[in-house]
């Protein structure tokens, strides 16, 4: 995915770690024939924390009443037959589940802004943040429809 899209932008040197979040409220692979084609995961907090605060702020909600949807990865593969959809929405029924409004930062001017949207998600604005590396990427922030 990394060479075919450049996401993630950073961690894709440790894939393993990019994806174990100690933190996580669950985390969903998908299967096709035993070979794994999607991974999705929620958690409390984003980093950056201004991907939070702009959801509370456009919610009006404390930022304990949120969490983050992350590291959504589907092959090429498997792209256009509804597996990012479905782990999209095992990770929103677990927020739910757990009484909280799921909210995401995704990279803007990547294919996954359209999918979000697609899905139903609100736009709530644009924010520049610096990376682990130190590189700078402008993400938008969005909230679970409904």
């Amino acid at each position: 995915m990394h060479a075919a899209d450049g996401y993630p932008i950073y961690g894709a040197d440790d894939l393993p770690g990019f994806l174990t979040l100690p933190d996580a409220l669950g985390s969903w692979v998908a299967t096709s024939e035993g070979e794994l084609v999607g991974h999705i995961a929620l958690r409390p907090s984003a980093e950056p924390r201004a991907i939070m605060e702009s959801a509370g702020r456009f919610l009006a909600l404390p930022l304990d009443a949120l969490c983050v949807v992350t590291r959504l990865l589907v092959a090429p593969v498997a792209r256009r037959l509804g597996v990012g959809v479905l782990l999209l929405e095992a990770a929103v029924g677990r927020a739910r589940h757990l009484g909280l409004v799921p909210v995401l930062g995704v990279d803007e001017g990547s294919g996954a802004v359209a999918f979000y949207e697609r899905c139903g998600w609100r736009r709530v604005e644009p924010l520049a943040v610096t990376t682990p590396s130190g590189q700078e990427i402008v993400q938008v922030v969005y909230v679970a429809p409904g």
